[in-house]
């Protein structure tokens, strides 16, 4: 089991039920989308420009090659099934692709959900920065 399936079958284990579960790109694997999928639990997530996509049944291509509606569009991510792309502007300049399970989501809702993971990388930016936690040898 990876270390981050263990994280979610503990915060499962001990009655967690969040809301959405939101993380970068770097664990957006299929094993983490399936294994979310598999606890019920709504995920967000930033795919990376070359993840492939399947936009109207013609076949996969990386998602930074899709046309996208402002709105975010349903496209079948590539081994795990439908989920809602939106192709946002990032605050560097850039081109962002955030991805979720739930094809309901609104871009309203993207833009809040955006909103609070900035504020937690920023708390936790800044316990390392200031309270030196990542060099703490404890468990």
């Amino acid at each position: 089991m990876t270390t981050s399936n263990h994280m979610l079958f503990t915060a499962a284990k001990r009655g967690f039920c969040p809301r959405r579960v939101a993380f970068d790109a770097w664990y957006a694997s299929l094993r983490n989308l399936k294994h979310l999928r598999a606890l019920d639990w709504s995920w967000l997530t930033r795919l990376k420009p070359n993840r492939l996509v399947d936009p109207d049944g013609s076949g996969n291509r990386p998602v930074s090659s899709v046309c996208l509606p402002l709105t975010g569009g349903v496209v079948h991510l590539k081994g795990y099934g439908f989920v809602r792309v939106f192709k946002i502007a990032a605050p560097h300049g850039g081109v962002e692709y955030w991805a979720t399970d739930d094809l309901s989501c609104t871009l309203e809702q993207l833009a809040d959900d955006v909103a609070q993971i900035g504020a937690i990388e920023a708390y936790h930016r800044g316990l390392k920065q200031f309270c030196g936690v990542e060099r703490a040898q404890h468990r």
